[in-house]
């Protein structure tokens, strides 16, 4: 499930590596409740409902959405990270 988020978040901010690991594709509730949680968050947090947050619970429980929540922050963060550096380092490695 997470995978499947990891590779919602990097399209949803239009990065390219490491996408083809999967076909990205939610088969089970759980999965699509994921998902729909990681668009909202992706695109902002705040906007994340009530609903959203319930539908994950109903799936992984409390301490699940607590989980998610904390890894799509992490994941979040390395996706932007990788888009800011890459660039750089591909500029650094072909210079030397």
């Amino acid at each position: 499930v997470l995978e499947l988020c990891r590779l919602r978040l990097a399209r949803l901010h239009g990065a390219t590596c490491g996408l083809q690991t999967h076909a990205e594709g939610a088969t089970s509730a759980a999965e699509r409740a994921a998902l729909e949680f990681t668009e909202v968050y992706g695109q902002d947090p705040q906007a994340i409902t009530d609903e959203l947050a319930a539908a994950v619970k109903t799936h992984f429980g409390e301490a699940g959405l607590v989980a998610l929540i904390e890894a799509l922050g992490v994941i979040d963060g390395r996706i932007r990270l990788g888009m800011m550096l890459g660039p750089l380092l591909a500029t650094q490695s072909a210079h030397g």
